[in-house]
């Protein structure tokens, strides 16, 4: 009898879901910022993050570090503080950050310096102050913030009006505009002569400006083809969004909003402005953005802008083509954007304020990628194919060149970026050694023996979010020799999170196979299946997410199940996953090695309750019927719909192919394959 699944969890406000298009998810990135106002993202994924009070933070595999790069003394009221970050165009050489922040005084004012990085943190000493603006009157608004380098190499720096509407259209102070400046502070000779309607930008510091006749410029960007979109927070009628254009003038205080050009053939026109009692999804007091069409995102999102509101509660898509605006998301997780920007993985990451939080939008998810290894005789080689495309991501040597054991895989999420991430298990003979390598960035991110040392015998691996915090965890397993030892393991940390036997006989040695979903209950927690290897018939165990942690006993969800006949003793490999779309995880079986390739699914809505004569809702081989060589499976959600999709990877014996069946309605059929491998290779695929 199934024990009831209770979990407790910490009290919340409870919010409308996020809305997105099909395909489109949202999670956390990283968390633990406080008064968050502006980030970048640099070349080896991380995250750069000013914090108001003077805090600049460095989020890095999902995590916010906790010693800061730099922490700076500002004045921090009412939009003062730490308000502008941007990395060097050749920050991996150089370690070049610059930031905009409020110098106290009397009077305060704006300043941006840049510093040097030695490591995560600045070199002591190194700032070098590039640009100090106007002093600031009593008024704590209007500061802008935003500061980015062009295509062309040049540091541009959005400034607010300090809320007096007429510096905007004043060539006397460098207020209400746009700054545009060589790295090293001083002004570039190609700035422009002239302000539209202004007349001649006059000598000295104020020929910094580049546009002007801007309230409070909190926000802008540029897309990769150079063309620079400013948000300008308005007044009490109209948020808009500009083009940036050397000379242009943007019209305020004279205009907010769209206007009539024969009126003001002077003033530049946004591309988009919203009215702030606009309906929802179109509505706010305060633009912020943007991103153009995230690299993940499909190829109609190219050049598009992805735009929100400090409190409208959405964030929307300026067309590229056609200037038409739709909601992309209503109602996201995360409160009081303040900005967006594509993260390390291609997706959209956006920063929340009043959640203290990076989120990240992606498409796909992490489905889209499946991991392959090569089996024994193979070498050490694992990818990472984006089935989107057919084409691997990342190949890599797991192991040490020589190594011809085999190489056992998953992809999950492990660094929080969005992307899944490449996991590798050595096969026998290698150690019990696993490695994980970013999805993003193909670099190795982790290391450990999964079991002692002296252990040859080779390790299965899987990966989840067992603990819910945000990041899979990894769960490993011994192959032959190593009996059924199951070790679940955290993969923010590594910490042990559940060390048990999955198969209920200390005394058996032909491993285990292990793999994770939410079986059955469809109640969000993710579960453990553990199958028996060689020699111990084809038993699965499904084991409760919920008491895979320190302070419990791990429990089974229902008791232990035969997939095939009770004799047979080849051993199964195990997946899970959600495949008839009914909201609860179904698991998938196949066969070991000596047997026909045969592929049995048991849905989750009966397991628990109906045992698995019950539960099968397919069952099919997997190729020829006279292969023998095992069947090796594996559960993705390729298509981002409802349902997952089995994957299944070669035999010893056949073609290194990588196939993809699809359930519907009882029926499964191939939808897609592909080599993963040299074809002349016969050594068997592992999938994940």
């Amino acid at each position: 009898m199934p024990h009831p699944r209770l979990r407790a969890e910490p009290l919340e406000d409870r919010l409308t879901p996020v809305t997105l298009p099909p395909g489109f998810t949202e999670s956390v990135f990283a968390a633990g910022l406080t008064g968050p106002t502006a980030m970048a993202v640099a070349p080896d994924g991380q995250v750069f993050v000013a914090e108001q009070g003077g805090t600049l933070r460095v989020v890095q595999n999902g995590t916010v570090l906790s010693t800061p790069f730099v922490s700076l003394a500002v004045d921090s009221a009412g939009e003062r503080g730490l308000i502008g970050v941007a990395l060097d165009p050749q920050f991996a050489a150089n370690g070049f950050v610059y930031v905009h922040y409020t110098v106290p005084g009397s009077p305060a004012h704006n300043r941006v310096s840049r510093f040097t990085a030695a490591g995560n943190v600045a070199a002591a000493g190194s700032e070098f102050p590039v640009l100090d603006l106007d002093p600031l009157s009593g008024a704590t608004n209007h500061n802008g913030g935003a500061i980015h380098f062009g295509p062309d190499g040049k540091l541009y720096v959005a400034v607010g009006d300090n809320a007096t509407g007429a510096n905007a259209q004043s060539l006397t102070n460098r207020l209400g505009k746009i700054l545009r400046i060589n790295a090293d502070g001083t002004i570039p000779a190609d700035n422009p002569a002239a302000i539209d309607g202004l007349g001649a930008v006059p000598a000295g510091p104020t020929r910094a400006i580049w546009a002007a006749g801007l309230r409070n410029p909190f926000t802008f960007t540029f897309d990769p083809a150079g063309r620079m979109l400013i948000n300008d927070v308005g007044q009490s009628a109209f948020e808009e969004i500009n083009p940036g254009r050397a000379g242009a003038n943007y019209g305020w205080p004279q205009t907010e909003g769209t206007f009539d050009p024969g009126a003001f053939p002077a003033f530049t026109a946004p591309v988009y402005a919203y009215s702030h009692t606009g309906p929802h999804p179109f509505d706010g007091v305060a633009v912020v953005g943007g991103a153009f069409g995230p690299g993940s995102f499909p190829s109609d999102y190219a050049g598009d802008y992805l735009f929100s509101d400090l409190t409208g509660g959405w964030i929307d898509r300026l067309d590229a083509a056609t200037g038409a605006v739709t909601n992309f998301a209503d109602a996201p997780t995360g409160r009081q954007i303040v900005g967006l920007d594509t993260g390390p993985g291609g997706q959209l990451i956006y920063l929340a304020r009043s959640r203290g939080a990076i989120y990240q939008i992606t498409f796909g998810g992490p489905g889209a990628l499946v991991a392959v290894g090569a089996g024994a005789g193979g070498g050490p080689t694992a990818k990472l194919f984006d089935l989107a495309t057919g084409t691997p991501r990342q190949t890599v040597n797991a192991f040490a060149a020589g190594f011809t054991g085999g190489v056992r895989v998953a992809a999950a999420d492990v660094t929080g970026d969005g992307v899944a991430d490449l996991i590798t298990g050595a096969g026998p003979g290698g150690g019990p050694d696993v490695r994980v390598y970013d999805g993003a960035t193909g670099q190795q991110v982790r290391q450990f023996l999964a079991f002692e040392p002296s252990f040859t015998g080779g390790v299965y691996v899987a990966a989840g979010d067992i603990d819910g915090d945000g990041l899979a965890d990894l769960i490993v397993s011994p192959d032959v020799g190593g009996g059924p030892r199951v070790r679940v393991l955290s993969g923010r940390d590594l910490s042990v999170l559940a060390d048990f036997l999955g198969i209920a006989d200390p005394n058996f040695r032909g491993g285990v196979r292990v793999a994770v979903g939410d079986v059955g209950g469809g109640d969000g927690v993710a579960d453990l299946v553990v199958a028996a290897g060689v020699g111990g018939g084809p038993r699965v165990a499904v084991f409760d997410g919920a008491t895979l942690h320190p302070r419990s006993t791990p429990a089974r969800l229902f008791n232990d199940f035969f997939a095939f006949e009770p004799g047979l003793r080849d051993g199964t490999f195990v997946a899970a996953g959600d495949f008839d779309g009914d909201g609860r995880g179904d698991v998938v079986v196949g066969a070991g090695p000596g047997g026909a390739p045969r592929v049995v699914v048991f849905g989750g809505a009966t397991l628990p309750t109906g045992g698995p004569d019950q539960s099968v809702i397919a069952s099919f081989f997997a190729g020829s019927s006279s292969l023998r060589g095992g069947v090796p499976v594996g559960a993705r959600n390729v298509d981002a719909d409802v349902a997952a999709e089995i994957l299944i990877g070669a035999g010893v014996g056949d073609a290194p192919a990588l196939a993809v069946y699809k359930w519907n309605g009882g029926a499964v059929a191939d939808s897609a394959s592909l080599l993963a491998f040299d074809p002349t290779f016969t050594g068997g695929v592992f999938v994940g």
